[in-house]
């Protein structure tokens, strides 16, 4: 598994700390959740090996993850009371995999816009609706807390680049899993959690996928 920025994405991909005060020194007129909120747009390639059981016994020095569930569907025109994409792809998944939402041990989560995240630990069903904000003040989803949410820094701090973002959380998943993520390694990591979704029909996405990997 493979994911490479270009020189001028890697400039633009930031893991600092930015403060209020700094952000309105930048850019006085935005609100807090403006520029620094949103998903820079950026250019990567990314790839991914998937191969059957059968195969990858011939392979030397693999170092495999299990995919324990890989659900793809698409939104519906509902109101904005129904239920959302995320919550019933969530439970697909979680269905295909035979785990919960609890079994989670790190999950990387489509945030285009800061509220992204917090509305995708509701659906995922880390959380109860509408407790994203005061879930995520807990600590819960920091690294080190119950449940690290977009350790990788998240589509914000990595850049989208669209059509890779899905793989470079597959990534991220991965050397978590795999023991491999240095400074922000998750303790214990069992399985991961993906979700990318793209588009809008009515109050939701138009498609979105969510996989569940093992550790191998």
């Amino acid at each position: 598994m493979r994911l490479t920025q270009t020189p001028m994405c890697r400039e633009m991909v930031s893991r600092e700390t930015v403060s209020r005060k700094k952000l309105h020194g930048v850019l006085p007129a935005i609100i807090e959740i403006g520029f620094f909120g949103l998903g820079i747009l950026d250019l990567v390639v990314a790839n991914a090996i998937v191969c059957s059981e059968a195969y990858l016994k011939k392979l030397s020095n693999a170092r495999p993850l299990k995919i324990r569930a890989s659900v793809l569907g698409t939104g519906t025109d509902r109101d904005l009371d129904g239920q959302d994409i995320g919550e019933r792809l969530a439970k697909q998944a979680y269905e295909m995999a035979g785990v919960g939402p609890a079994d989670i041990s790190l999950a990387e989560l489509h945030d285009a816009t800061a509220y992204g995240e917090l509305h995708q630990t509701e659906a995922m069903g880390f959380c109860p609706m509408g407790e994203g904000g005061p879930w995520a003040e807990t600590g819960a989803t920091r690294l080190g807390g119950k449940q690290p949410v977009n350790t990788s820094g998240g589509l914000e701090c990595r850049g989208h680049p669209i059509g890779a973002s899905g793989l470079a959380q597959i990534y991220e998943i991965g050397i978590q899993l795999r023991g491999d993520a240095g400074n922000r390694q998750v303790d214990g990591a069992r399985l991961g959690l993906a979700e990318n979704g793209g588009g809008n029909i009515g109050v939701e996405e138009t498609a979105m996928c969510i996989h569940i990997l093992e550790k191998g």
